[in-house]
């Protein structure tokens, strides 16, 4: 299960207190108009500012429902 969370020290603090396993990554997070070749700009901008990409998954805004596509950023 992969989660993006906007408070990591709170889900750290109960997932410890539980005794699960988990690790950290680091995530980039862009949000994308809904158009063909969006994608493709993207990577092509993290790319150019040099962060490698592991794999990449999207979501929505909950706020307002924008698309939202998060990488993985891969280990250096």
């Amino acid at each position: 299960m992969r989660l993006v969370l906007d408070n990591p020290a709170t889900a750290k603090t109960a997932l410890d207190r539980q005794r699960a396993d988990y690790r950290e990554r680091d995530v980039a997070t862009v949000t994308l108009t809904h158009r063909p070749g969006e994608l493709a700009r993207a990577a092509t901008r993290l790319g150019d500012a040099g962060i490698n990409i592991d794999y990449g998954y999207c979501g929505a805004d909950p706020r307002n429902n924008a698309n939202i596509l998060v990488f993985e950023v891969a280990d250096a």
